[in-house]
């Protein structure tokens, strides 16, 4: 109860009242038992503020679960001998290079065409039934024309490339890194056989299937496949994007579905519920080349620090300046947690929970959170990692140049500018002490006597973007039919105590050059995340049964959205 709320003396019946004296009378006990009243209550409210503190309800809530979807007409069947397409599909080694060149100028494409003829031969009914492009050299677009021309499209997307496997690993590999080995338990072995070629295989199969099965779709179904996602899609998704603008127009799709977030069927097992996590959402991409530059000179005379030794203080500088963890209302992570809170509160121990029902108490949450896993950490973090130096020609030459790359993923609440604008202020006072030059973001390298005198300057700092920065991801919403039908298929599928909750990609999908064709990106492979280990690194692998989820998946998720009118 704050001050407002107290009860107020009546009008009147202070010092110099002239009331009647039959009034006074009654009125002085009542008076000296509302003093009394007020006294007690002034210091029930001061207690109740020193020693208890009243939660904040929460401003995000979980978002409210559709009922089932019964089985679509077509019900979904295992196609025959799909584990060893997809395995053979591994196989095929088509990666993608940091340093790729442009389709045409680069024979490190040529591992594609062959993938693309395996491709061809495998999925007949797919290429004779829809129409095919080829983008910008090794991008595959597909056309399932619908009956429908006023129903928006649905673009399913998936990728063709995969990373590198360094040589030193390769003998680390239980197998071979394209072998596509199926193991006695059902784990598809090689590089790729989870990013993405899970995922893209499963698409095919589902198409085909659908066409053998006599299905026509009302709304047209698009298939985007590009070549390059390992490195951000320039080259394939890139272009594929700006083809669908050019054909379709700005929110001309219903959804898109790609690569990203996964079940979890084990979360929330002592309350009797399991998750669905599809990402709604992604963090920013943010890379800042941070640069020394000094006298140089013959080491056998140095100066205290060489342009490296500055470096070095930078990085120390910056490593010692973490973004900190929060819960933001814009982070679907957030609404999240509240999904825990009220649909499985035993997988969360007490003192997390109490935090999590008071809003004032998110960032206490956040922070116990990040303290207990550095992997969690980052899903309501910016991330800051150097991961690229370089400096210097030879020994006995003192380096002129010395340079570092910090990689960051920027939080859902923050920006380009916010970070921009915090290493300018982190930097510049510290570059200014060591009496070196500052050249920040946006700025011109110029004589600036506020600094140093110039014969006192040792150098200069220059902070500048590496590469394009990319804002956090529009985020998808959580409501409406088009989500509802994703969860209510789920529910469908695997029953309904399957909670589907909105998350967050941490890392960033190709679906950045295709925001402004829909509000609804779900980054989501429908299978359980216990089914897929080690991608990227060595012995990736993924079982049979992440194949069959999400095979089950896409084909009653393609007929649900075709009975929409929307």
């Amino acid at each position: 109860m704050d001050e407002k709320q107290l009860p107020q003396p009546v009008a009147g019946a202070g010092v110099g009242s002239t009331a009647p004296a039959s009034q006074r009378s009654w009125k002085r006990p009542l008076a000296a038992a509302a003093i009394l009243c007020c006294y007690m209550l002034s210091r029930c409210t001061l207690l109740m503020e020193k020693d208890e503190h009243v939660a904040m309800r929460s401003p995000v809530q979980c978002p409210a679960q559709p009922p089932s979807l019964p089985s679509a007409s077509i019900p979904f069947v295992e196609p025959h001998g799909h584990v060893e397409r997809w395995s053979r599909s591994v196989t095929y080694p088509t990666i993608s290079y940091d340093d790729f060149g442009s389709p045409g100028n680069d024979t490190r494409y040529d591992t594609f065409p062959p993938f693309y003829a395996y491709l061809r031969n495998t999925f007949p009914a797919v290429h004779a039934t829809l129409a095919h492009e080829t983008v910008n050299g090794y991008g595959n677009l597909y056309t399932w024309a619908g009956s429908d021309d006023k129903l928006k499209p649905l673009i399913l997307m998936a990728h063709n490339d995969v990373v590198p496997v360094p040589a030193e690993t390769v003998g680390r590999w239980e197998y071979a890194p394209f072998s596509g080995h199926v193991d006695e338990q059902g784990w598809v072995h090689g590089r790729g056989a989870g990013d993405c070629k899970n995922l893209l295989l499963s698409v095919y199969e589902v198409v085909e299937s659908l066409i053998h099965a006599g299905f026509k779709p009302r709304r047209s179904v698009i298939l985007a496949f590009g070549f390059d996602e390992e490195i951000s899609g320039p080259q394939g998704a890139k272009h594929i994007a700006a083809r669908l603008l050019e054909k379709y127009g700005k929110d001309s799709a219903i959804a898109i579905l790609d690569e990203g977030g996964v079940m979890d069927l084990g979360l929330g097992k002592e309350d009797g519920v399991a998750f669905a996590l599809p990402a709604v959402k992604e963090k920013g991409y943010f890379d800042v080349k941070v640069s020394v530059e000094t006298a140089g000179g013959h080491s056998s005379i140095p100066q205290p620090h060489t342009s490296i030794g500055y470096l070095a203080k930078l990085i120390e500088r910056i490593e010692a300046h973490p973004h900190s963890p929060h819960l933001a209302l814009e982070n679907p992570v957030t609404a999240h947690l509240q999904c825990l809170v009220e649909h499985a509160p035993h997988s969360l121990d007490k003192p997390l929970l109490h935090r999590l029902q008071d809003a004032s108490r998110w960032d206490e949450a956040a922070e116990m959170i990040a303290e207990r896993d550095v992997a969690q950490r980052y899903l309501f973090q910016t991330s800051q990692a150097v991961d690229l130096i370089q400096g210097g020609v030879k020994v006995n030459a003192l380096p002129e140049v010395a340079s570092a790359v910090v990689n960051q993923r920027i939080d859902v609440a923050s920006s380009v500018a916010e970070m921009k604008q915090h290493l300018n202020a982190l930097i510049r006072p510290y570059a200014e002490r060591l009496g070196m030059r500052f050249v920040g973001f946006d700025e011109e390298e110029k004589e600036d006597a506020s600094q140093h005198a110039a014969s006192d300057i040792k150098g200069t700092v220059k902070l500048e973007l590496f590469g394009s920065p990319l804002d956090p991801a529009p985020s998808t919403p959580t409501e409406g039919q088009v989500w509802d039908t994703l969860a209510g298929t789920l529910k469908g599928l695997f029953g309904d105590h399957l909670i589907v909750s909105p998350h967050l990609m941490t890392g960033n999908t190709d679906t950045r050059h295709y925001w402004d064709l829909t509000n609804n990106i779900y980054r989501f492979e429908a299978h359980d995340a216990s089914l897929v280990r080690d991608i990227h690194t060595v012995n990736e692998r993924v079982h049979k049964d992440a194949h069959v989820q999400t095979m089950s998946f896409l084909h009653q998720f393609i007929q649900q959205l075709d009975n929409l009118n929307e």
